[in-house]
């Protein structure tokens, strides 16, 4: 699996006067702006599953990544 991001430095980025920085469609998480759904699926396969511990341990990590992104906003 393969996993890409986007990413677009606006940092000293001089904007004339009265001209606005607006996201566009595909910007908003470069403004945090709007509201996100987070869904966690546990596979199991027939070598391994989930115990558990170990899905209560996921979830606290899910739940203390979503809290740390709330705090940036």
């Amino acid at each position: 699996m393969r996993i890409s991001f986007a990413y677009r430095d606006v940092q000293g980025l001089s904007l004339e006067q009265g001209e606005e920085l607006v996201p566009g469609f595909e910007e908003t998480s470069e403004y945090m702006i709007g509201d996100v759904g987070v869904l966690v699926i546990f596979v199991d396969d027939a070598e391994a599953s989930w115990a558990r511990e170990e899905i209560n341990k996921a979830l606290e990590d899910v739940n203390y990544a979503l809290n740390w992104w709330h705090e940036q906003a």
